[in-house]
């Protein structure tokens, strides 16, 4: 996983139960030409521990500590299906477990969450 980092404000902006789907968005700025929204989209997730408002976000891997951490408060250790992320903001630790994190720009309207539903 490659770090991402952003001073853009981020706040939960859906999660989808039955399907383990969870969006962070940083909403584009309608009124500026070009603006698009930052989406960080985790799927198959099993574990949250977050603000639902982030001013600025940093993403990196968990350190060992952390690890350790998170395997004790969820009792599921990372493997090929399960993987931890680490969220910095405003000088806290957030943590989110997930098969997959991607990140993705686009202009989708405020209530289009775009998640991937039958």
């Amino acid at each position: 996983m490659r770090d991402f980092s952003s001073g853009r404000a981020f706040r939960v902006w859906g999660f989808h139960v039955s399907h383990s789907q969870l969006l962070i968005r940083s909403a584009r700025q309608e009124e500026v030409v070009g603006s698009q929204n930052i989406d960080l989209r985790f799927t198959a997730v099993f574990y949250g521990e977050m603000s639902y408002l982030l001013w600025g976000v940093v993403i990196t891997r968990p350190s060992e500590d952390d690890l350790r951490y998170l395997q004790i408060q969820c009792g599921v250790g990372e493997d090929q299906e399960h993987h931890y992320y680490c969220l910095q903001s405003g000088g806290k630790r957030y943590f989110v477990g997930a098969a997959h994190m991607r990140i993705e720009m686009n202009t989708l309207a405020p209530l289009e969450t775009g998640f991937d539903l039958p």
